[in-house]
């Protein structure tokens, strides 16, 4: 049964990540993650890559980042090498993360 995660706006650390990951990856149901404006920067994102070695990302139908989560460049490629396993992954919004030469 797919689900939906809404934490827009709500400030998220390199740990809340780590847990989001951790949660996402044991329901073991596609989910909708939107985390537009939580200052996600390219640590919160390792950190979710971190979690069981990705498995959270295998889960991730729709992942929202748009606003200023800051990934970075580096970042992004954390972010894309763990959606390259990914199945599911319908849409990625990555607007306004601070990627490219004029972030």
């Amino acid at each position: 049964r797919e689900w939906t995660l809404e934490l827009g706006g709500v400030t998220l650390d390199p740990f809340d990540c780590y847990v989001l990951g951790y949660c996402i990856a044991n329901s073991r149901q596609p989910c909708n993650l939107k985390l537009q404006w939580c200052s996600i920067n390219k640590e919160c994102v390792k950190m979710l890559v971190m979690v069981e070695k990705g498995r959270a990302f295998h889960y991730i139908k729709t992942m929202d980042l748009y606003g200023i989560n800051q990934l970075g460049d580096e970042g992004a490629i954390v972010l894309g090498k763990m959606i390259i396993e990914n199945k599911v992954l319908t849409s990625l919004d990555l607007g306004d993360c601070g990627l490219g030469p004029k972030g």
